[in-house]
C-alpha cells in the first residue's frame, strides 16, 4: 500500500492507495508515531447504524476510516510524526482485525514546522464553516453560528477561542507586527479582507512604515467594497494602496 503525508505546520493530511482488492475489507485504521511514541489515531465517525454520543470519538481500529484519506488535527506544531495504514478486515463490523499482509510501511518522518526555508514561512488560521465542534465549544446550535455570541468571541482580542481560531497565522502576524513596531521596521502586506480591530490597531501603530495593498474582499458587484470602513480608518495613517479590481462587472 502506498501512503503519503503532507503538512502545513499545524495539521497533517494523509492519503493512501491499496495495490489491489482486499478481501473482507471494512475500513482502515491509522497509526501515528509521534516523537517516537506509537499511538492509534481517533476518528469521529462510526459505521452506518451505530449509535454514538455527540462529539464522541474512538480509535480507528474500532471506528475504521471508510475512505482513502484523513486529516490529523491532533498533531501539534513541533511534533515529529510518521503514519502507517492498516486495513481492517472481517466478516462484519463487529469482528474486525488488522491485516498486516496488506498494511503500509511507516511514512517518512516529518516535523511540523512553518519554515519552508530560512527566509520563507507559511502560516494558516482555522476555519469555522460547517464545523460542529464550534457550536459544541460555544454551547450553541449549528443554526446559531452567526449569532452575537460568536461575533463577540471573534471581536475580543484576548478570548482564548478567538486565539484558537486565528491559529498560528494570527499569533505569528501579531508577533511580527509588535516586533516591527518595537524596532522601527517596515512591514509590507497584501490583504484581501480587513475587518479586525486588533489588526487595524497594530497597523496604525506602525504608521507610514506599514505598506499595505488592500483589496475589496468578497463582493458581488463592481464598485462594492467590503473593506471600506478599514480603508477609511487607515488611509491617512499608513501607506495604503487600493486594489479594487474585482469583480470586473
Amino acid at each position: 500500500m502506498k501512503v503519503k503525508a503532507y503538512h502545513n505546520g499545524d495539521d497533517v493530511f494523509i492519503a493512501w492507495r491499496p495495490e489491489g482488492f482486499i478481501p473482507n475489507y471494512r475500513g482502515f485504521a491509522l497509526l501515528r508515531r509521534r516523537n517516537g511514541l506509537e499511538e492509534v489515531v481517533n476518528t469521529w465517525v462510526g459505521f452506518e447504524g451505530q449509535s454514538h454520543q455527540e462529539g464522541e470519538h474512538r480509535a480507528s481500529t474500532n471506528w475504521s476510516i471508510q475512505k482513502y484519506q484523513w486529516t490529523d488535527y491532533m498533531a501539534n506544531p513541533g511534533d515529529k510524526v510518521q503514519y502507517r495504514v492498516l486495513p481492517m478486515v472481517g466478516p462484519d463490523k463487529a469482528t474486525l482485525r488488522p491485516d498486516p499482509a496488506t498494511s503500509s510501511n511507516w511514512t517518512e518522518a516529518i516535523t511540523l514546522t512553518h519554515e519552508f526555508d530560512p527566509k520563507i514561512e507559511a502560516y494558516f488560521n482555522r476555519g469555522i464553516v460547517a464545523a460542529q465542534w464550534v457550536s459544541r465549544r460555544l454551547g450553541i446550535t449549528a443554526d446559531d453560528l452567526k449569532s452575537k455570541k460568536l461575533g463577540t468571541v471573534i471581536e475580543t482580542p484576548n478570548d482564548p477561542f478567538r486565539r484558537y481560531l486565528h491559529g498560528p497565522l494570527g499569533s505569528r502576524s501579531f508577533e511580527v507586527l509588535a516586533d516591527a513596531a518595537k524596532h522601527k521596521r517596515q512591514i509590507y502586506a497584501a490583504l484581501y479582507e480587513l475587518d479586525d480591530e486588533q489588526l487595524e490597531a497594530a497597523l496604525e501603530t506602525l504608521g507610514q512604515r506599514a505598506h499595505v495593498v488592500l483589496a475589496n474582499g468578497s463582493v458581488k458587484k463592481h464598485g462594492e467594497d467590503q473593506n471600506n470602513d478599514a480603508r477609511e480608518r487607515l488611509r491617512d495613517t499608513i501607506d495604503l494602496h487600493d486594489d479594487l479590481s474585482r469583480p470586473a462587472r
